[in-house]
């Protein structure tokens, strides 16, 4: 016959094994969430330093997605396209540029390829034209492409190239 203490030592055996359980589980849970608290304050500080890096550029930085549709945009791009950041995203990237016909293939190059240089013809919503020195390059990001372009305004070097041109032909007929 079993001592009358006998169950009672195996129930405190149990809570001792289930209290040093439930302390390894809070302990692996602790070091699990300092882990966690560490990455999202990296994460963080590595989104910090990109914002600055953007906005520290001299020139408009704008990154869509694979439906031309802008996600992110420095403030030389919000300044550029005379638009707050917060409306430039969700913008189809084609809406600010005018399309002789030749865009859909330039675009088609690009995702072919997988990066473009060239000029386009920046228009804005208020009717303001400028001639844009464009190179973009698209990435994966969480399995999904995307690009970014870069800008750079070339419309004071294009008028400097047609008053030479003109002046050369004045020039020449003077000559």
């Amino acid at each position: 016959e079993a001592p009358s203490w006998l169950p009672l030592f195996v129930t405190l055996c149990g809570l001792i094994l289930c209290y040093g359980l439930v302390r390894s589980l809070a302990t692996l849970l602790y070091t699990i969430e300092l882990g966690l608290q560490t990455r999202a304050q990296e994460l963080a500080s590595s989104k910090a330093t990109l914002r600055t890096i953007l906005d520290s550029a001299g020139g408009p930085i704008i990154v869509y997605d694979d439906n031309e549709f802008i996600t992110e945009a420095n403030e030389r791009a919000s300044e550029f396209f005379n638009q707050p950041h917060d409306r430039l995203l969700g913008i189809r990237f084609r809406q600010f540029f005018f399309d002789d016909g030749t865009l859909p293939g330039k675009l088609a190059t690009l995702n072919a390829r997988g990066e473009y240089r060239g000029e386009l013809l920046a228009v804005l919503p208020e009717g303001d034209e400028f001639n844009v020195s464009i190179s973009i390059r698209s990435f994966i990001r969480e399995g999904r492409k995307f690009f970014v372009a870069l800008l750079h305004d070339v419309t004071e070097q294009k008028r400097l190239q047609e008053a030479t041109r003109n002046a050369n032909i004045r020039l020449e007929q003077i000559n």
